[in-house]
């Protein structure tokens, strides 16, 4: 059986600006963010440290159409202190 309309769909390729940051959360605490611009790393960097959730993990992903920057941090509860150097 063939439709009439069965091509494929294209949908515009988006800048990495206009790209949202994509959230992948683990049940051990961890939550990775994948960012698409430097732009993007700041600000998920500062809001998330501000709040007293400690980085682990940073990795650059450079593939041959799209960079992305992955960001994981473990967030942390609010009954344990933290701690600063």
């Amino acid at each position: 059986m063939v439709f009439k309309n069965s091509k494929k769909k294209s949908y515009p390729k988006l800048p990495p600006e206009g790209r949202s940051v994509l959230i992948n959360w683990y049940p051990d605490g961890r939550t990775q963010f994948i960012c698409h611009t430097k732009k993007q790393v700041e600000m998920v960097n500062r809001v998330f440290t501000e709040k007293g959730n400690m980085p682990i993990n940073y990795e650059e992903w450079d593939d041959e159409e799209h960079r992305k920057y992955i960001l994981t941090f473990e967030i942390l509860d609010g009954d344990l202190p933290l701690l600063r150097n």
